[in-house]
C-alpha cells in the first residue's frame, strides 16, 4: 500500500498479478486508520479466505484496444508516447481504472439495525456494486469523467473524499449511500439485511437513497435519477424529472434480463456497444450469487471491479481519513459469456439535451446485429407510466420511507423484468 504522508506526494504503484506496471499516484493528507480490534483484523482475512476474491483473471493489456465508461484506450506503437517504461495506453487505462471508487465487503461497522450484522461478507456484494456505479457517477458529475485521482487537485481530492465519506459504513446521515442507509431502504420493500438483492432491486434502492439524500438536504448539485420499467425508458416519466427544474442532472437506470438461465449470446454486440456509450457509467452484474461492477471490455472480455474483498471499515467521521483502501491496482475479467443474463445498466445524462444525444446514440445498438425479428436490449417510449417522480412526492417521509408509490412490499428478483430469449436467426 502506498504510505501516507502529510502532503501530497508521487508514489509508485504497481498493478499486482499478471502485469507488473509502475503508476505514479499523486496522494493527498491522510492520518492512518487506527489499528482495528484483533477480531476484526481475524475476521476480515476468515472472510478474504471464505469470500475469496478469485472470480475472473487479472486484466493483461496487450496489443487490443480497451474501453472504460465509454473511453476507449487504442496500442500506441509510438515509442515516444511511452510513460516510465510502460505503453501509453496501458498506463492511462490503469489510471482511470484507479480512479474509479472501488466498494468492497466491510468488516467491523456498528451494527445495522435491527439486526447485530457488523459485516456484508458472503450477502451484501449487490449493493457494494450498486455503490461502486452510485459513487462513479457522482464522481462524473462533481468533477467531470476526465478527472484523474493521480493528477489531481487539492479541491478535486476533497470533493473525491466528500463522496467517499457518503459511502461511508454507518448510520449517520452524513452517509447517505452506506450499507445501512441502503438497509433502511430495503426493509420498507418487505427485506432485511442479510438477504441477497439483485441488480434490479439494487437499482431501486439507488434511487431511493438518492431522492432521500435530496430530500435530507445533501448537495448533490441537482443530481435525480430513473428506474427504467419493464426494459422501457418512458420519455415522457424523463420529461416530468426535467420538468422541475431543467438544469437537473440524470442518472438512469435500466434493469434488464437477457436470457432465462443464461446470457443469450445474440446480446454480447449490444452489451459492448452500449459499454462505449459516452454515457456509460457501467453495468451492475455479474454471475449468480457473486456481483461485479463491469467498466468495460477488451475484445470478448469484460473487465470489472470485483467487492468480494474483505476490508476493515474506515471511519469517515474522522479528519483525512485514509482512502487507499478505495481504490483497486487489480482490475479482473471475465469472459462476456459467463455474464449472468439479470444486469442492471446505468447511464449519465448531464443535461435534457445530454439525455436526447444518449437515446439518439443508444438506439443505433440496441437491437442484436444479423437478427431476422427487432428485439432491442431495451426500449424508449413516448408514453409516461405515471410513476412518482420527484423527492417531494417520493416515498421518503421525515420519518425515513413511506408505502406511497410502491407496487408492494416484497419485491420479487424478477420485479421490472421482461425476459428477453429468442433463437438466432438461421444464417
Amino acid at each position: 500500500p502506498l504510505a501516507n504522508s502529510h502532503t501530497p506526494t508521487m508514489a509508485t504503484r504497481s498493478v499486482e498479478g499478471d502485469n507488473q506496471l509502475p503508476i505514479r499516484v499523486r496522494r493527498s493528507q491522510s492520518t492512518p486508520t487506527p489499528s482495528a480490534p484483533v477480531k476484526d483484523r481475524v475476521y476480515t482475512s476468515l472472510y478474504r479466505l471464505r469470500y475469496g476474491w478469485n472470480f475472473g483473471s487479472s486484466v493483461q493489456v496487450g496489443s487490443s484496444p480497451v474501453m472504460v465508461l465509454g473511453k476507449c484506450y487504442i496500442p500506441d506503437r509510438d515509442l515516444k508516447g511511452h510513460s516510465e517504461g510502460v505503453p501509453l495506453h496501458v498506463f492511462q487505462f490503469l489510471d482511470q481504472v484507479y480512479s474509479i471508487p472501488w466498494i468492497t465487503y466491510r468488516c467491523g461497522f456498528s451494527p445495522i439495525p435491527p439486526t447485530n450484522l457488523t459485516t456484508d461478507c458472503g450477502w451484501g456484494c449487490m449493493v457494494r456494486s450498486g455503490q461502486m456505479m452510485l459513487a462513479t457517477v457522482l464522481q462524473f458529475h462533481l468533477l467531470g469523467r476526465e478527472w484523474r485521482l493521480s493528477n489531481s487537485t487539492d479541491h478535486g481530492h476533497a470533493v473525491h473524499r466528500q463522496i467517499l465519506s457518503w459511502f461511508g459504513d454507518g448510520p449517520q446521515r452524513l452517509h447517505p449511500f452506506s450499507i445501512h442507509r441502503m438497509m433502511e431502504a430495503a426493509i420498507l420493500h418487505g427485506n432485511s439485511p442479510g438477504d441477497w438483492f439483485g441488480p434490479s432491486q439494487v437499482a431501486i434502492l439507488i434511487r431511493d437513497c438518492i431522492w432521500r439524500a435530496l430530500k435530507e438536504h445533501i448537495n448533490l448539485n441537482k443530481l435525480n435519477t430513473y428506474v427504467a420499467h419493464d426494459c422501457t425508458v418512458y420519455i415522457g416519466d424523463v420529461l416530468d424529472i426535467f420538468a422541475q427544474d431543467f438544469n437537473q442532472s440524470l442518472l438512469v437506470l435500466v434493469p434488464v434480463r437477457l436470457g432465462s438461465e443464461v446470457l443469450n449470446p445474440i446480446y454480447i454486440p449490444c452489451i459492448k456497444s452500449l459499454l462505449s456509450l459516452d454515457h456509460s457509467v457501467g453495468i451492475i452484474g455479474g454471475k449468480p450469487r457473486h456481483s461485479v461492477f463491469f467498466v468495460g471490455f477488451q475484445d470478448d472480455n469484460l473487465i470489472h471491479l470485483d467487492p468480494h474483498y474483505s476490508q476493515l471499515a474506515v471511519d469517515m467521521t474522522r479528519p483525512e481519513f485514509d482512502i487507499s483502501t478505495y481504490h483497486c491496482r487489480t482490475p479482473k475479467k471475465i469472459p462476456v459469456s459467463r455474464m449472468d443474463p439479470s444486469c442492471t445498466l446505468g447511464f449519465y445524462c448531464h443535461t435534457l439535451e445530454d439525455f436526447k444525444q444518449f437515446r439518439k446514440q443508444a438506439e443505433k445498438v440496441l437491437a442484436p446485429p444479423m437478427q431476422k425479428g427487432h428485439y432491442p436490449f431495451f426500449t424508449f417510449s413516448e408514453k409516461r407510466v405515471g410513476e412518482i417522480i420527484t423527492p417531494e412526492i417520493s416515498m421518503i417521509s421525515s420519518s425515513g420511507f413511506s408505502d406511497h408509490g410502491s407496487k408492494g412490499s416484497h419485491w420479487a428478483e424478477d420485479d421490472g423484468f421482461v425476459v428477453l430469449e429468442y433463437e438466432e436467426a438461421p444464417t
